[in-house]
C-alpha cells in the first residue's frame, strides 16, 4: 500500500464523511465513504534534511542553489529546524492547497493532527500525492516539500513524475525544477534525456535545460554542450546556449569558438 494511502486513511478516520476520489482512492483498500463528500484539513510533521530551516519568511536551505520564500517579512523571524509542519486542505478527497506552517503560526484550529511521519514515508506520500491526489497548483508545492524530507533517493520519484506525459505539464516542469536542485549525479543524465527528446513539449524541454543549468558546473557544462550539439530545433539550441553563457568557464568559450568556426556536430 502506498504511503499516501496510509496518510489519507488516517485522514478518513479523522474526518468522517470525507470521500477520496480518483487514483488515490482506487489503489488501496480505502474505506468507502459513498455519499456526502466533505472538505477538511489535516496536518502532520516530518523530519527535514540537516541545514533546512523553516522560518517565518519561508524556507532557508544551506548548500542549495534555491530556497523558497513567501511573504515580505523584513527578517527571518522565528525558525524551526529538524522538522516541518505541513497542512493539506482537501476537497472531495483531492488536495487543493498544501502549505508549510510558519513557526509563529498557531498550531491550533480546524485542521486535524495526523501526528509525526518518518521522513521516507512523508517523501513517498508527497510524491504520490503530487502525481494523483492534488491539483496542479498544490502538487507543485508538494513536490518542493518532498525535497525537504530527510529521505534518500527522492530524485528517483521526481524523475518518474518528470517523465510521465499523462500528468499536467506544470507538475512535470515543477519536478524538473527540483531535480535541478538535487545533488545526485544520475539526475543530469535523466534531465538531458528530456531536454533532447524530439517528441517532448518545448516548454518541458526548456524546463529540463534550466534544471541542468542548476547543476554544479562540472556536470552542467558538459551536459548543456551535448544538448546544444544534438539539438534538433532552434528553440532548444537557443535555450542551451543561453544557459551556457551564464558560466564563466573556458570550456564554454572553447565551445562557442568551435560553433563560430564551423559545424559542431
Amino acid at each position: 500500500m502506498s504511503r499516501s494511502v496510509v496518510i489519507l486513511q488516517r485522514a478518513l478516520r479523522l474526518l468522517p464523511g470525507l470521500m477520496l476520489t480518483g487514483a488515490v482512492a482506487a489503489q488501496g483498500q480505502l474505506p468507502s465513504a459513498a455519499g456526502d463528500a466533505r472538505d477538511g484539513s489535516v496536518r502532520f510533521t516530518f523530519p527535514v534534511k540537516p541545514g533546512v530551516e523553516i522560518c517565518d519568511d519561508g524556507v532557508h536551505a544551506k548548500e542549495r542553489r534555491a530556497s523558497w520564500r513567501r511573504g515580505s517579512l523584513r527578517d527571518r523571524g522565528d525558525c524551526r529546524t529538524g522538522t516541518a509542519l505541513v497542512e493539506l486542505q482537501l476537497r472531495s478527497g483531492v488536495v487543493q492547497e498544501a502549505r508549510l506552517i510558519r513557526p509563529s503560526e498557531s498550531e491550533t484550529g480546524s485542521a486535524r493532527d495526523l501526528g509525526h511521519l518518518p521522513a521516507e514515508e512523508a517523501a513517498a506520500a508527497f510524491l504520490d500525492l503530487a502525481r494523483r491526489g492534488a491539483t496542479p497548483d498544490a502538487a507543485k508545492d508538494i513536490l518542493f516539500f518532498s525535497t525537504l524530507a530527510d529521505a534518500e533517493d527522492v530524485w528517483r520519484g521526481l524523475v518518474t513524475i518528470a517523465r510521465d506525459r499523462a500528468l499536467d505539464q506544470d507538475v512535470r516542469k515543477g519536478a524538473l525544477f527540483w531535480l535541478g536542485q538535487e545533488v545526485a549525479d544520475a539526475v543530469t543524465g535523466e534531465l538531458q534525456a528530456v531536454a533532447v527528446a524530439s517528441d517532448e513539449e518545448q516548454d518541458v524541454r526548456e524546463s529540463a535545460i534550466f534544471a541542468i543549468s542548476q547543476r554544479p558546473p562540472s556536470q552542467a557544462i558538459p551536459a548543456l554542450i551535448e544538448v546544444a550539439r544534438t539539438a534538433e530545433d532552434a528553440e532548444t539550441l537557443r535555450a542551451s546556449l543561453f544557459w551556457l553563457a551564464q558560466f564563466q568557464d573556458e570550456r564554454v568559450v572553447d565551445f562557442f569558438e568551435d560553433m563560430l568556426s564551423g559545424p559542431v556536430r
